[in-house]
């Protein structure tokens, strides 16, 4: 089976899992946001930031290192297993360590402690499971990644949820957490094939750490760009604005949530083994973005004109104070996504280095803006340094992509944000009624936005839509790389005039 073809189905199988696991874990959130106060998610949220930093040294990327392999090195993954029990270990002292610190500057109560060394726990699990994983991904397995990632999101929620009924409060969101840690651990390891053992070749972790320091660099700006907003937050507000903060950016990153996982499952290793073919790479990137972007607008859309009826339909009236930072937001979830799709093209390209020095970039923008403007503005301040940011990395991620890739940046974006522009112009001189229910009038007016969206879609693009659609199917017929001249020709012409 072709590389192609395999990618497709891959993407498939990963979409379709994801698109179900993502839509019970959506409705799940629903529930919690009604039964949990916002202190809630602010403890958990505040906890994870420090978590992620603490765990930084994760970054390494044995799995990444893994995936990128072209041969087999002496007990590769042997030596990645005994690398993560010794990275485990050091993670937990420095919780303890940073613990202990924290309490000199104010008093951590049992269940912040709790809290934070259960949330180490299961990042524990997922870095075990991430290996186990990486193994399947190298090999192209995407049906038992996907079913692996689909009980993984299945079981988080709920499991939250049922304690959350029971009153378990806090710790039905850290339980949930850790629940899915234990079943990507151990589905990751069951599927992978792989048999536990102690074998340490120390020319095999030579050959692991020199790959990983290129990739601890570019991980750890991200951690500071994805995790400092709310420890900063806390440090000026309480647990409540963090989680009114918080739920707005999760629900401005579940755009990504629900594409990221194909591209990072499907993407990575296909452009990894693309990388020698720079037309091929190219063409196979741009096409990635095709969809990508038409396929985030709507949503962008959604939370630029009705983030109240978004944020009080999903989690309930008590967390519409948090409308505002989504609106903010609504730009946001389109561009990260495509930031990821820039990060994952680099890795795949070996080049990590690139990563990082974007994300200096985007720290230096970040970090004063950051703190500027939550003084200044509260939550809302966040908000617009996290934008401005994500600006900022689109910008220089597709000037440096440049070197290695030949992407059409503006003829891939102009016609989806001109469609965008006339879409939410129709939108607002539509009468519309006001509704009682936020839950009704999110689903009408999103329904709403969708189709008008669509309908501009297919007027200007509905003909290259329909060719991109016919060679996929194409793909899915035939297992060479192109499924048959006229229609590949037919595809590539194409590509080239969009």
């Amino acid at each position: 089976m072709s590389i192609a073809r395999k990618a497709l189905i891959g993407a498939m199988w990963a979409s379709g899992a994801n698109y179900i696991s993502q839509g019970i874990g959506f409705i799940a959130v629903g529930i919690l946001g009604r039964l949990l106060l916002e202190e809630d998610f602010g403890l958990v949220a505040t906890a994870n930031s420090l978590i992620q930093f603490i765990f930084i040294l994760s970054a390494f990327s044995f799995n990444l290192s893994i995936i990128q392999s072209q041969e087999e090195h002496e007990s590769l993954y042997s030596t990645a297993f005994v690398l993560n029990i010794g990275l485990s270990v050091i993670s937990l002292l420095l919780t303890t360590a940073t613990v202990g610190i924290y309490s000199l500057f104010r008093e951590l109560n049992h269940v912040e402690i709790a809290v934070i060394f259960s949330l180490a726990i299961a990042n524990i699990f997922n870095l075990f499971g991430q290996l186990f994983d990486a193994i399947l991904q190298r090999n192209l397995e995407f049906k038992k990644t996907s079913a692996i990632a689909f009980f993984m999101n299945l079981i988080n929620p709920t499991v939250a949820v049922l304690l959350a009924f029971l009153g378990a409060g806090v710790w039905s969101i850290v339980a949930g957490q850790i629940a899915a840690g234990l079943v990507f651990l151990s589905g990751s390891y069951y599927f992978a094939g792989w048999k536990i053992n102690l074998r340490y070749s120390t020319e095999t972790a030579r050959w692991f750490f020199r790959l990983g320091w290129r990739f601890l660099g570019s991980r750890g700006l991200e951690v500071v760009y994805t995790e400092l907003d709310r420890l900063v937050i806390k440090s000026m507000n309480s647990y409540v604005q963090v989680g009114i903060y918080d739920r707005a950016a999760m629900a401005a990153r579940y755009p990504a949530r629900v594409v990221t996982p194909a591209i990072i499952n499907v993407a990575l290793p296909v452009y990894s083994r693309m990388k020698s073919d720079v037309q091929q790479l190219s063409e196979a990137y741009t096409l990635v973005n095709y969809f990508l972007i038409r396929t985030l607008l709507p949503f962008g859309l959604i939370f630029l004109l009705i983030p109240d009826y978004f944020m009080a339909g999903v989690l309930g009236a008590k967390w519409i104070n948090a409308a505002p930072v989504l609106r903010i937001l609504a730009a946001y979830a389109v561009l990260h996504p495509m930031v990821e799709n820039f990060r994952v093209l680099f890795y795949s390209l070996g080049k990590p280095e690139e990563v990082a020095k974007v994300r200096v970039i985007q720290i230096v923008v970040f970090i004063p803006i950051l703190l500027a403007l939550v003084a200044w503005m509260g939550i809302t301040g966040a908000a617009w340094a996290l934008l401005l940011s994500i600006i900022v990395t689109y910008v220089v991620f597709a000037w440096r992509a440049k070197g290695s890739i030949t992407y059409p940046v503006l003829r891939t974006i102009t016609m989806p944000v001109i469609v965008s522009i006339l879409s939410a112009g129709v939108y607002y001189l539509l009468p519309l009624p006001v509704f009682g229910s936020y839950l009704v009038g999110l689903g009408v007016n999103s329904v709403l936005i969708a189709a008008i969206f669509l309908s501009f879609e297919m007027l200007f693009e509905g003909k290259t839509l329909l060719q991109h659609f016919s060679y996929f199917k194409g793909l899915l017929r035939n297992p060479t790389i192109e499924p048959d001249a006229d229609a590949a020709a037919e595809h590539h012409a194409e590509s080239d005039t969009d």
